[in-house]
């Protein structure tokens, strides 16, 4: 018997893969970070940001992997509330140094898919510029 989930608001049914996102993002080993990115993915799920587009977990966790290579000891970490409306959520996240300083800031905004995973994924960098600033 199928569950209807539609009813169930994105950000709520989204609460295990959110912190699956962020176990994969902070594994060390791959087989951790395999089983989080299953835990927080689609199966198919798509991830865009300035420095990749591709699809699938296999994907996915070889990109994280290229991450931990650049920056080894980094974390990730949620910098703000998870909101969220229809299918749709976004929420704030830091790249924490190993010294524990925050080194660059984004946000993730995800579709949410019926099993409560995330199915598309865009993450970037930094908020957006104010435009009062632009001058």
């Amino acid at each position: 018997m199928t569950t209807d989930t539609s009813q169930i608001p994105a950000v709520e049914r989204a609460a295990a893969a959110i912190d699956a996102f962020f176990d994969a993002w902070n594994a060390a080993e791959d087989a951790a970070v395999a089983a989080a990115v299953a835990a927080a993915y689609h199966d198919d799920a798509v991830l865009k940001d300035p420095l990749a587009s591709i699809s699938g977990h296999e994907a996915i966790a070889g990109f994280i992997a290229t991450v931990h290579a650049q920056y080894p000891g980094y974390r990730f970490r949620r910098s703000t509330e998870v909101d969220g409306h229809n299918d749709v959520i976004r929420f704030g996240w830091h790249l924490v140094s190993p010294a524990g300083e925050v080194t660059a800031d984004g946000c993730e905004v995800a579709l949410v898919g019926d099993d409560g995973r995330l199915a598309y994924s865009v993450g970037f960098f930094s908020p957006p510029t104010p435009l009062e600033s632009l001058g």
